[in-house]
């Protein structure tokens, strides 16, 4: 009989892998790198090393103002341990703006994270192609065919706050299952390999052409980093990474993955779409209307 491997929401939130993001800094900074005038936005900044002990410094100064109550707890992402701080910051001048000079201090270690500036607008239009890209990509392009073939569906975008959903209606039916080598990996919690890829060909496909030796993924975005791409900076979310072997010589390609994307320029802007219920009791989430369609490259790769 075969094992089973159950994946589900628990586990992303004691440990989350982020296979592929090579981001071994001392401060990271994930913030939406173009905000509308005095609304107010979220911004996380991690310290590598750091503890509830130590001292960190973020002045509100340079046109930004930070809340007084930020959230600030210890974290371990790829093996590595943060002390994650968590806020709000609001920006008060237009233009392009430097953020202000942010330090981790330790006993014997002062760290200093990198100048990032933030485009600073009365107004962000409607979103577009460009501001949110789906990248697919592979760890080469060629492989053997005892080889482990590794590759990942990343997300690049302009906004802190975003949802997604699969382009067709969601089944109801059972949780999928998809072979892997030695074992069955089933999905048991409200996600599975359609929502996760945005790709509802991609099952048959490993099912057919491949063993799977390992997934991950990140629906949390607990894992996200900043990167510059095409010379402009994107929040970078690892969407699903998958380790296989293939069953078979010859070319594979994998189709593209699509979502629509439904955009929060700000928290502000998040915060309008809780409409209170005309009981009184609670609120009803509307969907925002800056919704774009996104769409992936496909990736192709040849096993010899």
């Amino acid at each position: 009989m075969k094992n089973h491997i159950l994946i589900t929401l628990s586990i992303l939130l004691i440990a989350v892998s982020c296979e592929g993001q090579e981001a071994i800094e001392d401060i990271i900074v994930i913030v939406q790198p173009k905000m509308e005038i005095k609304k107010t936005n979220s911004i996380t900044i991690l310290f590598r090393n750091l503890s509830q002990q130590d001292s960190i410094s973020i002045p509100s100064t340079n046109g930004f103002e930070f809340n007084d109550f930020p959230s600030i707890q210890e974290k371990e992402r790829d093996g590595q341990k943060y002390l994650e701080y968590y806020n709000y910051i609001i920006p008060k001048e237009r233009g392009t703006l430097e953020l202000p000079t942010i330090q981790g201090f330790t006993k014997d270690k002062v760290l200093s994270a990198n100048p990032m500036n933030i485009e600073v607008v009365d107004k962000i239009p409607m979103a577009t192609e460009k501001e949110i890209i789906l990248k697919l990509v592979s760890d080469k392009n060629k492989y053997q065919q005892k080889d482990t073939i590794g590759f990942s569906l990343y997300e690049y975008s302009k906004y802190y706050k975003v949802k997604k959903v699969t382009t067709k209606i969601d089944s109801i039916v059972s949780p999928p299952k998809v072979e892997g080598r030695d074992n069955t990996l089933r999905f048991e919690v409200k996600t599975n390999l359609y929502k996760l890829s945005g790709n509802e060909k991609l099952e048959d496909q490993l099912n057919s052409d491949f063993e799977i030796v390992d997934l991950d993924y990140d629906i949390f975005g607990e894992g996200r980093i900043m990167e510059e791409l095409y010379g402009s900076w994107y929040i970078k979310t690892l969407l699903l990474s998958l380790k296989v072997v293939s069953k078979r010589k010859g070319k594979h390609t994998i189709g593209p993955s699509e979502f629509i994307y439904f955009i929060s320029k700000s928290d502000s802007d998040f915060l309008e779409t809780y409409i209170p219920n005309k009981d009184g009791k609670g609120y009803t989430v509307q969907p925002t209307d800056n919704k774009i369609k996104v769409k992936s490259n496909e990736l192709s790769f040849i096993v010899e």
